[in-house]
């Protein structure tokens, strides 16, 4: 199988969400997963901005020297408009960025059940 081929299945099979940014933080495309994990569809999920939230634009600043970030939040808190966009959008999530030559690999899990077992377990 050709690598190029290769890279597209895994970038389409992987169960984790992948979405790729561009510079200007603007989505350039997204796996079947990552519009699963947020519940939507391609058309709304256009609408996604990596600079929405400015504690990740301050965090981003620095990725070429910290190395990949990682952090968890709800999806609404770092998704322009999630409520009207995303079915999903106040599921707790695990998300990973690395700077890539033509912007940014943005991962994403889904962790709210695991969240939940985790505050009811401490209480």
């Amino acid at each position: 199988m050709p690598e190029k081929e290769r890279f597209k299945e895994i970038f389409d099979k992987s169960p984790i969400g992948i979405l790729i940014y561009g510079s200007d933080g603007k989505l350039v495309d997204a796996n079947r997963s990552a519009l699963k994990i947020v519940g939507c569809n391609w058309g709304t999920v256009l609408g996604m901005d990596l600079f929405y939230n400015p504690e990740i634009q301050e965090k981003l600043l620095d990725l070429d020297k910290t190395g990949p970030i990682s952090f968890q939040g709800r999806l609404k808190e770092h998704v322009k408009n999630a409520e009207q966009i995303c079915q999903n959008s106040s599921l707790f999530a695990q998300f990973y960025i690395s700077s890539i030559e033509s912007g940014y690999l943005v991962e994403i899990q889904d962790i709210t059940e695991k969240r939940e077992e985790q505050k009811n377990t401490c209480q």
